[in-house]
């Protein structure tokens, strides 16, 4: 995953005309998606993550097929980039496939997945790993197709304590 820093950190990833918003918040209720968007511009393909738990039904219930590859960048908490781990396998396979199902890690042709951590402390924007939630129980799944291309901290995208961000990143880093 490469990894970047400060208030420039957006300026790492090159963002085409074509590419995918993910977030909790839609065209930018949150202030974090607003900033991104003013920093990256309006994406032509916005998918929102229903509130609460992540489950396949929720996440089969928004996710449609990209009609222009470009790539993934998605902006929240954990479930957010878990979220955008799994839309970023589907759209390579362009077909809404069960994460259970052996189709699912099938080599596809993947874009670049961003990951912009909006709280600290779940990692998610590090590992190879993303949680579902079904039938009451958390499923978790572990595969290398789910590794994020980059990692962007930028305190204007942070919540109110971009201390603990870096605390908990390096954290992270130091146990991979």
């Amino acid at each position: 995953v490469n990894v970047s820093f400060g208030r420039t950190a957006h300026k790492a990833i090159s963002v085409p005309s074509h590419w995918t918003l993910v977030s909790r918040n839609g065209g930018g209720s949150s202030v974090a998606v607003k900033r991104l968007v003013e920093l990256l511009g309006m994406p032509p393909r916005q998918i929102t993550v229903p509130p609460g738990l992540l489950t396949w039904k929720g996440l089969s219930d928004v996710w449609r097929p990209p009609t222009h590859t470009g790539p993934i960048v998605a902006c929240g908490g954990g479930a957010v980039l878990d979220a955008a781990k799994l839309i970023r396998v589907l759209d390579g396979r362009n077909s809404l496939v069960a994460p259970g199902s052996r189709e699912f890690f099938r080599p596809s042709n993947s874009v670049d997945l961003v990951c912009v951590p909006t709280t600290c402390g779940s990692g998610a924007e590090l590992t190879s790993t993303a949680s579902l939630w079904d039938e009451g129980r958390k499923r978790s799944i572990d595969d290398p197709a789910l590794k994020p291309t980059s990692a962007i901290y930028h305190p204007d995208l942070v919540g109110p304590t971009w201390n603990e961000v870096a605390i908990a990143s390096l954290h992270q880093f130091s146990l991979l």
